[in-house]
């Protein structure tokens, strides 16, 4: 028993550790949303009642493998939280309003883990190398905006509880497993 938990010990330590970042106002965060962190200016032609907004950076060096092609040795995705354009109507800072911002976070932060999950398993050739980071980091991009697209459009912006439910039992168990489900 004490050998395999020893050696269960070994390879945890020895795994690539999550490296993920959560910024807002260029400090760490907690990942988790408070109206405070809603400070931007409201644009004035918006229906919206409040709009988060975030950028997602990888950040990646690689090393030679001994089959001559490039592999991360060092992985870092940052999730910052665009405080000039994050924002929300005075008087409509509810918990519910906020659990559905919450969501558009979560579904950076899956996107981020997805991100550095594919960064650690990635093998490039030298020649290949900038060009496959940018498909890579477009593709998850792209699902990810798909996706919160998705969530406005079938939450219709919170507006449907039932919805509301639905998409954030299915964030949680995207966030719990760290990748996106596959999007057409």
């Amino acid at each position: 028993m004490f050998r395999v938990t020893l050696l269960l010990w070994i390879w945890i330590m020895a795994s690539p550790a999550p490296a993920q970042t959560v910024l807002v106002k260029g400090r760490p965060h907690s990942g988790q949303l408070s109206w405070a962190d809603f400070t931007g200016p409201i644009p004035a032609q918006s229906k919206w009642d409040a709009y988060t907004a975030v950028k997602v950076s990888p950040a990646v060096e690689h090393v030679l493998a001994a089959d001559g092609l490039l592999k991360a040795n060092k992985v870092e995705v940052t999730v910052a939280l665009d405080s000039v354009r994050t924002w929300v109507r005075p008087g409509k800072e509810t918990d519910g309003l906020l659990q559905h911002e919450q969501g558009h976070l979560n579904l950076y932060l899956i996107c981020a883990r997805e991100m550095e999950n594919r960064l650690w398993e990635a093998r490039f050739t030298p020649e290949e190398l900038n060009s496959q980071l940018k498909n890579m980091v477009n593709d998850i991009m792209a699902k990810s905006k798909l996706l919160n697209e998705r969530y406005d459009a079938e939450t219709r912006h919170y507006r449907n509880q039932h919805q509301q439910q639905v998409w954030t039992a299915r964030i949680n168990a995207w966030l719990e497993k760290g990748s996106f489900p596959e999007v057409n």
